[in-house]
């Protein structure tokens, strides 16, 4: 299953991020170092399928408190 989109909420370096990926085959993320890429493409999926990231603890992902 493709994902359509990605939402992130509070999540990493993401206050309100989305990125729709509906009808797309192929992409290139660029961006800065600690820009958010790999929480972005890697650990918001990571965490929502599975309930945890590369680094395994959710403390580093989500960002309690903020809205």
């Amino acid at each position: 299953m493709r994902p359509m989109r990605l939402r992130a909420l509070n999540f990493a370096t993401h206050q309100d991020t989305e990125i729709k990926l509906k009808g797309i085959d192929a992409a290139v993320i660029l961006g800065m170092n600690g820009s958010g890429k790999s929480s972005m493409m890697i650990d918001c999926l990571l965490v929502s399928v599975f309930g945890k990231g590369r680094t395994g603890d959710l403390d580093n992902y989500i960002k309690n408190g903020r809205r």
